[in-house]
């Protein structure tokens, strides 16, 4: 899982477009990552926003549009392992938000639809439950 880590530091290094000017690395007080985030010409959040957990493992990772949470948002546990994740437009959550398990890697809990904000629909899972 460690390789998600440093994939998604990389993806927030290179992967800023040539309208951002400034990013920010906030370190604790020992001198652990805990926060890198993008800010437009304005100083207005925009970009990738990534918060790390005291391991060093991310625990959640996003974009801003215009300082709102604008699509794909993955959220980690602690260990590494995939907590959540969801789609947001214009910082509503819109189509797919997804949780897993916090005892297994990538097996689904809870799947749920929205629409601008609106639950649409929800289906829980059993861990151990195979199918539908």
């Amino acid at each position: 899982m460690a390789y998600i880590k440093y994939l998604l530091v990389l993806i927030v290094l290179v992967g800023c477009n040539h309208t951002l000017k400034r990013e920010k690395i906030i370190y604790d007080k020992n001198g652990k990552l805990m926060c890198i985030k993008h800010f437009n010409e304005a100083g207005i959040l925009e970009g990738q926003y990534v918060e790390f957990y005291p391991n060093g493992n991310v625990s959640r990772f996003f974009s801003f549009n215009n300082a709102k949470i604008y699509g794909n948002a993955f959220y980690f546990y602690e260990d590494g392992a995939i907590s959540s994740h969801r789609f947001y437009n214009d910082d509503t959550l819109d189509g797919y938000a997804t949780n897993y398990f916090d005892d297994t890697v990538g097996i689904v809990k809870t799947v749920y639809l929205f629409e601008m904000g609106k639950l649409i629909d929800k289906r829980e899972h059993d861990s151990l439950t195979i199918g539908p």
